[in-house]
């Protein structure tokens, strides 16, 4: 008898939590879905200012040298002052930049992303800065664009980011991935309150991070008590929103960028991205910030970052029940767990096999409806990024799970 009441509370336990998680699980991606469609960059007129009063930066350490000439001819036809900052050895990269008119700042002793971002934020005297990444092109008129999303309120501005496809599957699944996240960039934009301005290309007021960025708390950056080298581009996001700035993404701008050369490489970033984004995800608990930010801006971030913990959860809690009960013959029968609920409950036709079913029904629409926006935004070859993306979603989530297991490793960028 007490085996039997044990059994079935655990089996209403898994069906109770299965139908909250499963509401929350159709709101997400029903808000997402309608707030990422109705959003629309609106630039603002006059802007508040011109070309000479942006800076260009691109820190740059053992680019390939076609790639980085590429980057650079883009931006210099930006027609905005150009900054390049070596970490590594001087040449090919002082030449390039030189020849399409921007300055080299060559640092001898190599200190990472961060500090080079730093020494070029310290060589401007410009009022806004774009930060672009070494192997990111431009589309022209880009500045012009993401400088018109300014207003007294606004602190930073991102582009939309698109991958340089291959005749390869990782390119393609890199790009559906770039598709998910612009569909709940553009829901949180709509607020003001991006989650992060992708590193590859940002703009931001130099008012707003040049103490920050020459900080202690921004070049040794810790947390928990753990050294960080990651996801500077985070951090900076996160304090221009400290300030009270609102963060938008231009997506009338979207720059390429190259795709990982191999899977392993594919999945050294995305594991990056997890362990940083768990420590963000704690920091910002920690201090407060995401109060700031909004109630739906709270809302994604939460439902993003425990998600995996709660897969996790579920499946121990399944396993342990299951398995360590030993059902024996009738195992294919008790891990449906419905049927146990349904055989201890009220009758035949339970009201929670309704709602159960009907929260399924919800979560499939509001996943479709969400399929469907990511769609939209996919350019040339959506069926076959979309039948490749499926591979970009399993190892998004295997690395998710190695990334939450292994997030004390902040030290090592992986993929350079």
């Amino acid at each position: 008898m007490f085996f039997q009441f044990t059994t079935f509370r655990i089996e209403a336990l898994i069906v109770y939590s299965s139908i909250i998680f499963g509401l929350l699980t159709a709101v997400y991606y029903a808000v997402n879905m309608r707030r990422s469609l109705q959003y629309s960059p609106k630039r603002k007129r006059p802007a508040p200012g011109s070309k000479s009063d942006v800076t260009i930066v691109i820190p740059v350490y053992n680019e390939n040298p076609d790639i980085f000439r590429n980057c650079v001819a883009s931006a210099a036809r930006q027609g905005t002052k150009l900054i390049v900052v070596g970490d590594s050895g001087p040449e090919p990269y002082r030449a390039i930049t030189e020849e399409n008119g921007g300055t080299f700042i060559h640092r001898k002793v190599r200190d990472g992303k961060r500090s080079a971002l730093t020494t070029g934020v310290n060589s401007l005297d410009t009022k806004y800065v774009m930060f672009l990444d070494s192997d990111t092109v431009l589309p022209d008129n880009a500045v012009e664009s993401m400088l018109s999303m300014f207003d007294e309120r606004t602190g930073g501005v991102g582009a939309g980011v698109s991958v340089r496809l291959r005749n390869d599957w990782v390119s393609y699944s890199s790009e559906f991935f770039e598709k998910l996240k612009e569909v709940m960039t553009r829901a949180l934009s709509a607020s003001g309150a991006v989650m992060v301005l992708d590193g590859r290309c940002a703009m931001y007021r130099v008012s707003a991070i040049k103490e920050f960025m020459n900080s202690e708390e921004y070049l040794h950056n810790s947390i928990l008590g753990v050294r960080s080298i990651l996801a500077e581009d985070r951090h900076i996001t996160s304090h221009v929103a400290k300030l009270g700035y609102r963060l938008v993404v231009d997506y009338n701008v979207f720059v390429k960028t190259e795709a990982q050369k191999s899977f392993v490489l594919l999945w050294k970033q995305m594991t990056r991205w997890t362990r940083a984004g768990y420590m963000y995800f704690a920091k910002e608990i920690m201090d407060g910030t995401y109060r700031k930010r909004g109630a739906f801006y709270a809302f994604e971030m939460f439902y993003m970052y425990l998600l995996p913990i709660i897969i996790i959860a579920f499946t121990a809690v399944r396993l342990y029940f299951y398995l360590g009960h030993g059902f024996g013959a009738d195992f294919t029968r008790e891990i449906y767990v419905l049927g146990r609920v349904f055989r201890l409950g009220m009758g035949a036709f339970d009201s929670r096999f309704v709602v159960y079913i009907g929260v399924q029904v919800l979560d499939f629409l509001a996943i479709l409806g969400f399929g469907l926006a990511i769609y939209v935004r996919v350019g040339a070859k959506k069926l076959r990024t979309f039948m490749l993306g499926g591979v970009a979603l399993l190892v998004m989530m295997f690395a998710s799970f190695y990334g939450l297991m292994t997030v004390w490793k902040q030290k090592d960028w992986l993929t350079r």
